[in-house]
This record gives structure tokens, C-alpha cells and sequence, in this order.
């Protein structure tokens, strides 16, 4: 079974639902065209002017993170979403934004300072993973369990970096189930479509004099900043540089793998009992939940989720329960993801804590 973990899709059910409202004239995914202007801007380009009827729509599918210089800015792909509506004079309100962040005040910020319309504003939390059917119910026994907590880091991002570095700086690092790499890896799935958007462009459309869009060099949708204090600064340059790849000797199966078992819930999770789980990006002005927290349910771990505000209250708001009779979530308010005020510490792995 092929994995494109990095394009989460609408429930079919969501969709279906549009489309029954809705004549929907086109669907735009961002996820496969926000890293190409000027092919946003030429998909548009044919409803400049255009005189809709009451019922139609343009579909706008977001599902990715976004670019956000600091709290007070306005992310990238709306910014340019907006320029290019406003630019070619196409009515808001005929644009269905469908999104899992609740940017209903930051979207409607945006349309007056472009004297524009806004867009329907759908939060949209559900996504489709491609899970597969080999995900299983699992049984639990507390007699497997070794370690308190397990930390799973990917990408060595920084706001991994600075976690790995909390954790040795209080002496949690020796006692968990970790695997923490300090390569660098790109997706060259991605990294394929910039170079062939970067070569077609060249040969195709180009944006016009005076539509100013927002974007990267490099091209990413992740800003990699954290807001530290001094202590918090002293403490991560004292051991950011000094890491090393690790990878507890349990781990026998990478959590990357295609076969769905050994990707969502891989037989080593059963041996830890908390997970600690640093999401996509730190500090971020939304809750941003990928499968990375979903690893945590589908192995039935009670979880930590360090990265943007509201993780937990999204996941309430879905219907689960979390875990404020054993730990202090209040973590979840914290509006910097390397809040002082933030203590890693975890209960001891008991058969009662399963329970």
C-alpha cells in the first residue's frame, strides 16, 4: 500500500456534502499548489470578473501547515490566497476556505485589509489518513511496560531540538524509549515538484506588476522559530549542538514504514507508557495535529502533546478524553510552545496508571 502521509484529505463524507449544496466550479487543493504562485494565480485567472450564480462555489482545501513570521502576522497561503481573489476582482463569499485550523478571524482580518469579501470559513478537523486495514485493537498488558515515556523525533526541526535538550537538561533522556535522529532529510517528493513548478513557470504564466504574494526561499511551510527566554536560549545552545542520533536498541521497526502496523502502531510502543509527542511545528498560532498524535490513540498510550495551543481541547471538541486525572494539561494554554512555566515530568509507569 502506497503512503502520501503528507496529503491529508477531507472525509468523502464532507465533500459529498458540498457537493450536494453546492455547484462547485473548481477544487483547489493548496497542498499541491501553494509552493507554485503563479500556477494558483492561472487557475483563478479564468473567473476574473466572472458573474456567478447564487449557488456556485470554488472549492479551497487546506490541510498543511502554514508560514507565520510571528503571532501578529497573517500565514502565507491565506495572505496569498486573498491578494489573488482581490487582484482579479473574484467575491469572497463565492469561495468555500475549508481548513482544520480556526482561522474564521484571522481569514476575516485579511478580506477588509483587501477590501474584499470574505470566504466561507468551513473548520474542517477531519482528515482522511490512509490508515490502511491492518490497523488492529491492541491488547494492553502494564507487565510489558519499561519505560515511563517514549520520544519518537523525525525531522530534526528545532522545536525537536529543543525538547531532545529539555530532556537531558533534566535528566529524562537516559530513562526513556527514544529514537532521535540529526540527519536532515528532505521529501523529494516535494522537493521534485518545486525544481519542475520552478522550470514550467519559467516557460508559462507569470505573476503580474503589482500582485505582491508571500512566500520562501527555500521553499517550506514551516517557519522554524521559537520564542525562548534567556535562560531558555542558554540552555538550548548549551545542547543542541552537542546531539546525536539515537535510537533505543527495543526499536526494531522504524515508525515511517509503509506497512500500516508497523507505521501507526509499532509493537516497541507497547514496552512505554506515556508518549511524548512534538507535533509538525512549535510555536504556531493553531492547533496543528497530524499522524503523529494519532499514533498515540491508535496504540492506546496516554499522550503528551507539545507543539501550537487548543491540541487537547480539538481533540475534546472531537468527542476523546484526555488524560487531567493523572497530569496537569494546563500545558495546553500556553500560547509559545517553550513555555518557562512547562515541566516535563512523568508518573512512574504502574499498573494502575493503565487503568
Amino acid at each position: 500500500m502506497e503512503f502520501e502521509w503528507l496529503h491529508a484529505n477531507p472525509w468523502p463524507d464532507t465533500l459529498a456534502t458540498l457537493n450536494k449544496k453546492y455547484q462547485i466550479l473548481l477544487s483547489i487543493d493548496m497542498i499541491d499548489y501553494d509552493f507554485d504562485l503563479d500556477k494558483i494565480y492561472e487557475v483563478l485567472l479564468e473567473f476574473s470578473n466572472y458573474t456567478f450564480m447564487p449557488n456556485q462555489r470554488i472549492l479551497i482545501t487546506q490541510s498543511d501547515t502554514d508560514v507565520y513570521v510571528d503571532g501578529s502576522d497573517v500565514g502565507f497561503t491565506l495572505w496569498n490566497i486573498y491578494s489573488i481573489l482581490a487582484h482579479l476582482d473574484i467575491p469572497g463569499e463565492h469561495i468555500i476556505y475549508l481548513h482544520h485550523h480556526t482561522q474564521q478571524d484571522e481569514s476575516i482580518k485579511i478580506a477588509k485589509s483587501k477590501n474584499i469579501s470574505p470566504m466561507q470559513n468551513i473548520y474542517n478537523p477531519y482528515v482522511w489518513l490512509p490508515l490502511g486495514t491492518d490497523v488492529v485493537n491492541k491488547n494492553l498488558s502494564a507487565d510489558l511496560i519499561q519505560y515511563p515515556y517514549m520520544f519518537l523525533s523525525g525531522i530534526p526541526r528545532v522545536n525537536r531540538q529543543y525538547t531532545m535538550s529539555k530532556l537531558i537538561e533534566q535528566n529524562l533522556h537516559s530513562s526513556g524509549l527514544i529514537a532521535y535522529s540529526t540527519e536532515v532529510t528532505y521529501n523529494t517528493h516535494w522537493k521534485g515538484k518545486v525544481d519542475k513548478a520552478i522550470i514550467e513557470n519559467a516557460q508559462s504564466v507569470t505573476l503580474p506588476d503589482g500582485l505582491h504574494l508571500r512566500t520562501t526561499r527555500p521553499w517550506t511551510r514551516i517557519y522554524e522559530h521559537l520564542i525562548l527566554s534567556d535562560n531558555q536560549r542558554k540552555m538550548y545552545n548549551k545542547y543542541s549542538n552537542k546531539l546525536t542520533s539515537l535510537k533505543n536498541s527495543n526499536i526494531k521497526t522504524a515508525p515511517s514504514t509503509p506497512n500500516s502496523i508497523d507505521r501507526y502502531q509499532p509493537r516497541f510502543s507497547q514496552i512505554a507508557l506515556w508518549d511524548l509527542v512534538v507535533e509538525t511545528v512549535g510555536d504556531y498560532p493553531y492547533a496543528h495535529l497530524s499522524e503523529k498524535s494519532i499514533k498515540s490513540i491508535l496504540n492506546f498510550r496516554p499522550f503528551i502533546i507539545i507543539g501550537g495551543p487548543g491540541q487537547l481541547s480539538i481533540l475534546k471538541d472531537l468527542g476523546f478524553k484526555t488524560f487531567s486525572n493523572w497530569i496537569n494539561e494546563s500545558y495546553d494554554n500556553k500560547k509559545t510552545f517553550a513555555d518557562p512555566t512547562i515541566s516535563l515530568v512523568y508518573p512512574k509507569p504502574t499498573k494502575k496508571s493503565l487503568h
